[in-house]
């Protein structure tokens, strides 16, 4: 399986930022597949740029700004 398809999978249970997924990605499959953060947000990013999926900024106190994608 791709890191893609497993974004799409992960992304059918509702919006989440790339924080979100990593965690998710480390505490279900990370015995068996691995994927870094940094390749799950390059991946959200393409995958943003190519109308897979869409993204919606989240203003924070105290705190940047996070994306959450759907």
């Amino acid at each position: 399986m791709a890191l893609r398809d497993a974004v799409m999978a992960a992304l059918l249970e509702g919006e989440a930022s790339g924080y979100d997924l990593a965690k998710a990605f480390d505490a279900s499959v990370a015995n068996f597949w691995t994927a870094t953060p940094q390749q799950l947000y390059r991946e959200l990013e393409r995958m943003r740029r190519e109308g897979l999926v869409s993204a919606r900024v989240v203003r924070q106190d105290r705190r940047p700004d996070k994306r959450l994608f759907s």
